[in-house]
């Protein structure tokens, strides 16, 4: 299967296309599949009638859908992370982790990026604050942070600097984390909605190898030139200069013990 755009060098390659299509003709496995599929979207909207996604009718409403399960469609390795972005509303949640235990997985933790200043609502609720990821593992949990590795981070997203590129832009920051964590050095990563191609660029910095699906042609070409962009700019340390440091130790690990 061709690539819309790829890079050997480092291992980076974007496809265009359904990721249902695209992923059993890969036939490749990953050490993680790190994503953030379209949910919650209004049944009105242009990217529901457009067919640019499989949905369907998600609980009691019909004012959100969610995404038809794709994750048995993910060729795993052995020992492997699923770290998925999701809705973070307790019916949601469950569905999450349900899915997940379907598709073989054990749920294990959850990540989240906390945004200091969320988007008012319309009318009186909670306001969203926050957005929540699930991570699950399969086979035996393995663990590349090399100590604690915070699973919230903090901070204005792409959207809220008016900076964003995709209206779900992730901040790379927590990505390189959490990436870097649940992934070996040389490992293969998915991500099967590809956006604007965040996900990439943290496999790029970490120098892992980075597989991402998009089926907006739009976002397939904003993404090529992120990473396009990134490539030529370069490295501030080489991922092997990155791994023979020494590693910043966590507070917990330096207290003593009881007697």
């Amino acid at each position: 299967m061709t690539p819309y755009w790829s890079n050997d060098e480092h291992g980076l390659a974007i496809y265009h296309g359904d990721c249902l299509e695209v992923m059993p003709a890969l036939e490749q496995e990953f050490d993680l599949c790190l994503t953030d599929p379209p949910y919650g979207i209004p049944a009105g909207s242009a990217f529901v009638r457009l067919g640019e996604c499989r949905v369907e009718e998600w609980g009691n409403t019909t004012q959100n859908r969610e995404v038809v399960d794709w994750i048995p469609a993910v060729s795993f390795v052995d020992d492997a992370y699923l770290l998925e972005f999701g809705r973070n509303h307790p019916e949601a949640t469950v569905a999450q982790m349900r899915r997940h235990e379907l598709a073989g997985l054990v749920p294990w933790h959850f990540v989240q990026i906390v945004k200091p200043g969320p988007v008012p609502t319309p009318r009186p609720k909670f306001a969203n604050a926050f957005e929540q990821a699930l991570v699950s593992y399969c086979g035996n949990r393995q663990w590349y942070g090399g100590g604690h590795v915070v699973d919230s981070w903090i901070g204005m997203t792409p959207n809220q600097r008016n900076c964003a590129i995709h209206p779900t832009q992730k901040p790379l920051e927590p990505i390189v984390i959490w990436l870097e964590a649940l992934s070996p050095r040389g490992g293969t990563v998915l991500d099967p909605f590809l956006g604007s191609g965040t996900t990439l660029v943290a496999c790029y910095r970490l120098g892992r190898r980075g597989v991402g699906i998009e089926i907006s042609e739009e976002y397939c070409e904003l993404a090529a030139k992120r990473l396009e962009g990134a490539t030529t700019q370069g490295r501030l340390f080489e991922p092997q200069e990155v791994a023979e440091a020494k590693p910043v130790q966590s507070q917990m690990d330096t207290w003593p013990e009881e007697e």
